[in-house]
């Protein structure tokens, strides 16, 4: 097969996109997809999970990883740019997410995770609740009162929420990585499924997987059936619709 040699940049969110627990057959042609497209570009992983919780799950690594819903960028296991969370707030919400009620709970602060019970500067903050009603009380009661200063997801199916800065989002972590390579929009591809993934998607040239969420796919170029197929049609130049 002929392929166009371009340097692109193709940023893919993790879970449901590029890894499936319950699919590992596509996942491995999806990694080895990555590696062909990182012998001539960047490509890029974009996820809310840790770096600790990510390098379990994978088997190589990317030319950047923007972990902690793009509060955190690594390249070559250095960070480059590390957002953390207004410690005033830390203290002044640790009262209202009712940690007694938390299977567990943690923070991180690049690719380390700490406690959150000494607090000092976190990039992300996971509580894990015991019911669904527990996680959804405190994300309403932080989008009602913080949503000027933080921003805060569901995780693992809504029992956890995951809390980072209001300025913290995949989207703006491209934009660093692809100013910092002196890249336009055009050479930017990304593909992704859930919420957290809406905003890169719209903002660039943005597509979507099967099991995307629907509002993902209202905003997304293209539904392609993996991340696979994509990267074989940007080697190709042909990302059409």
């Amino acid at each position: 097969m002929n392929r166009v040699i371009l340097l692109n940049l193709l940023v893919s969110d993790f879970d449901d996109t590029l890894f499936f627990q319950n699919d590992m057959e596509q996942t491995k042609k999806n990694f080895l997809a990555c590696r062909e497209f990182m012998k001539h570009n960047t490509f890029v992983i974009a996820t809310g999970r840790s770096f600790l919780d990510l390098k379990k799950d994978i088997n190589f690594m990317p030319n950047y990883l923007v972990i902690n819903h793009g509060a955190t960028i690594i390249k070559d296991g250095i960070v480059l740019y590390n957002k953390t969370i207004n410690t005033s707030i830390l203290h002044e919400i640790k009262d209202k997410l009712y940690l007694n009620k938390a299977n567990s709970y943690f923070g991180c602060y690049g690719i380390e995770n700490c406690s959150y019970d000494d607090i000092v500067e976190l990039t992300k903050l996971h509580i894990n609740y015991d019911c669904l009603s527990d996680s959804h009380q405190i994300y309403e009661y932080l989008n009602n009162n913080y949503s000027d200063s933080l921003n805060v997801f569901y995780s693992n199916k809504g029992f956890s929420i995951e809390i980072v800065d209001k300025e913290v989002s995949k989207s703006h972590a491209i934009k660093l990585i692809a100013s910092s390579m002196g890249l336009d929009k055009s050479s930017i591809y990304v593909i992704g499924d859930s919420y957290t993934d809406i905003t890169m998607i719209a903002d660039f040239n943005g597509y979507a997987v099967p099991n995307a969420k629907a509002k993902v796919k209202e905003v997304a170029s293209k539904i392609y059936p993996s991340v696979e197929i994509l990267i074989e049609d940007i080697l190709r130049g042909d990302t059409h619709e």
